[in-house]
């Protein structure tokens, strides 16, 4: 449910995307999206509600991607009160923080993927 006020923080980052207030709200509210999806993986994982297949390493590599993820815009926040101008560009690390992440958890994409 919390997806239905995306539109919100994004139509703010479109019209004030230079600026702090226009940079934040939307940075929040992708921390936050992140952290219910990261305790959605986690709930299903402790209750067996996923498939005998997903490996119990799996589920920790995933863990840590949902939460390397939810750290880059958590890092942009304090960024974007400082130098607004530089926030957006730390979400560039969105492409390759949550790989590392998930390679010091145990493992690479690359391995998780079938051959």
């Amino acid at each position: 449910m919390f997806v239905g006020i995306l539109p919100f923080p994004t139509a703010l980052l479109g019209r004030y995307g230079s600026q702090t207030w226009g940079i934040v709200p939307y940075a929040v509210c992708m921390i936050v999206l992140e952290l219910l999806l990261t305790l959605m993986w986690w709930r299903s994982a402790r209750r067996g509600l996923l498939l005998a297949a997903v490996e119990p390493l799996e589920v920790r590599v995933t863990l840590v991607r949902y939460l390397a993820a939810a750290s880059v815009f958590a890092v942009s926040v304090p960024v974007a009160f400082l130098a607004p101008g530089y926030a957006a560009w730390i979400w560039l690390l969105l492409a390759v923080a949550p790989q590392l992440a998930g390679r010091t958890a145990g493992t690479s994409k690359k391995q998780n993927s079938p051959a």
